[in-house]
């Protein structure tokens, strides 16, 4: 068990510590809404980066990266002994990795393959599988008013996928499937955060993660180093706003509020892509591909609108 009183959970000494804080709404939804804006940069610097690395190289340096982000930080503070964790936090910690390994792999994949504003939206699908978790293993129940989102997304992701299932149809299951993996770690960072800081579990979801992203680069044998210097800046660069700020930031918030709310907020994500995509690559979804993917959008937020409606999922893993 993690001493909360600890600096990197607010606590100073043998003073109680105050956080995990609990509804408190606003630092929240500052702390998802700064997640989403950092994650968002995700799509076009990685998509950029993957002009000259291959996705399985990409992976291994940008989960490498952030973990060395997130270690970098603790040792700055003085927090090294946060690292200590318990023998059942660590089986926990290896499954976190193993998640956010198999997640990056697909989504990064997928994103390869297609425009990273259709990848975008397709990546809404998040809470849908998020909430089908939680039926499966919290024994929560599908509300019939759930339906209706879900099946207004569906309908949204057919007409973006329509008529080019040969050119984006790969990209689109690896993007389901890269959903369903950041879900289930959603779900176990969300307990996990009760007695790790969040910080830790950065370090160790990352730390664990780069070894297998670099087992499957050599499996694949896709690891290539030789590419300008311009790709690696815009790769070390692009982790430190992705994946190290994004998820540290969302575990964060999860010590504030529900996972559902920050669902909501992070469901938001292509507001914040459509426009750096547009600055980057000039490229901007029109037509029935837009129309598409704002009922993905619309679906999604009325999703996890009805879903944050539920009890809190349980903080304590055991």
């Amino acid at each position: 068990m993690v001493d909360k009183t600890d600096p990197a959970y607010g606590g100073s000494g043998g003073q109680a510590a105050t956080t995990p804080v609990r509804n408190n709404a606003t630092k929240g939804l500052l702390f998802a809404l700064a997640g989403t804006a950092s994650g968002s940069t995700a799509y076009v610097t990685a998509k950029y980066a993957m002009l000259g690395f291959s996705p399985q190289t990409f992976v291994v340096l940008w989960m490498s990266a952030a973990a060395i982000y997130a270690l970098a930080l603790i040792l700055a503070r003085g927090q090294q002994r946060c690292l200590v964790l318990a023998r059942q936090d660590l089986r926990w910690m290896a499954v976190m990795g193993l998640m956010i390994a198999t997640a990056d792999i697909l989504a990064f994949a997928g994103l390869s393959l297609m425009d990273s504003s259709l990848f975008a939206f397709l990546m809404r699908f998040l809470p849908v599988l998020t909430i089908l978790l939680g039926v499966l293993f919290l024994r929560e129940r599908l509300k019939l008013l759930e339906i209706v989102p879900i099946a207004l997304m569906v309908l949204g992701g057919s007409l973006d996928v329509l008529g080019k299932w040969n050119t984006v149809g790969t990209g689109t299951l690896l993007a389901l499937l890269s959903c369903g993996a950041s879900a289930g770690m959603m779900l176990l960072g969300k307990k996990m955060v009760a007695n790790i800081p969040p910080i830790v579990l950065s370090v160790y979801s990352f730390g664990i993660g780069a070894p297998i992203a670099i087992l499957w680069a050599i499996v694949t044998g896709g690891f290539n180093l030789s590419v300008p210097p311009a790709y690696w800046l815009v790769t070390l660069l692009g982790a430190l706003f992705g994946p190290f700020g994004s998820w540290l930031l969302y575990f964060i918030s999860y010590s504030y509020w529900d996972l559902s709310r920050t669902s909501i907020v992070l469901t938001a994500e292509p507001l914040f892509v459509l426009p750096l995509a547009f600055l980057v690559f000039h490229s901007f979804p029109t037509g029935i591909e837009l129309f598409g993917g704002v009922m993905i959008l619309g679906g999604a937020l009325c999703l996890a609108y009805i879903h944050r409606q539920r009890p809190a999922i349980a903080t304590q893993v055991s």
